[in-house]
């Protein structure tokens, strides 16, 4: 494992890197950890596998939380990579502190695609309202159905 530190002393990152050298854990263990530096709480989680964000199982490969109160921050999933989860089903999501929508993207392979709603949703962090939506099949941006 590999500590990093601000210039307070204070843990700020962790990482673990097989015999090569690349960003990898074995078993279901975060390749990466930051940390809150004011409080040492760990913020955000990464998985990791030959180089690439990965996570088996319907996991997210990089997740976070607000630390001061530890409400999810967000999450994205990742095969080898690319963004991917089932079709339909959210790959990226980011919440306001009050755990509202930020946004969400739907993908498969690393490419944009919904088939039941838009790929891409952008919300007004103070509203909660949608404010942007934008329809995707396999990448390719399409109109909305």
């Amino acid at each position: 494992m590999e500590y990093f530190f601000d210039d307070d002393g204070n843990l700020i990152r962790e990482t673990t890197r097989n015999e090569a050298g690349d960003l990898d854990r074995l078993g279901d263990q975060p390749a990466v950890i930051d940390y809150c530096p004011k409080t040492g709480v760990a913020k955000r989680w990464e998985w990791w596998r030959d180089q690439k964000p990965h996570r088996d199982g319907d996991k997210p490969a990089i997740y976070e939380i607000y630390p001061e109160t530890g409400q999810e921050r967000g999450r994205a999933y990742y095969k080898n990579g690319k963004a991917h989860t089932e079709e339909n089903e959210v790959t990226a999501v980011r919440y306001t502190e009050r755990g509202t929508y930020i946004s969400r993207s739907f993908s498969i392979a690393g490419r944009r695609h919904r088939t039941d709603g838009p790929a891409l949703e952008t919300y007004n962090r103070d509203t909660g309202e949608l404010e942007r939506a934008q329809y995707f099949l396999m990448g390719k941006e399409v109109e909305p159905f």
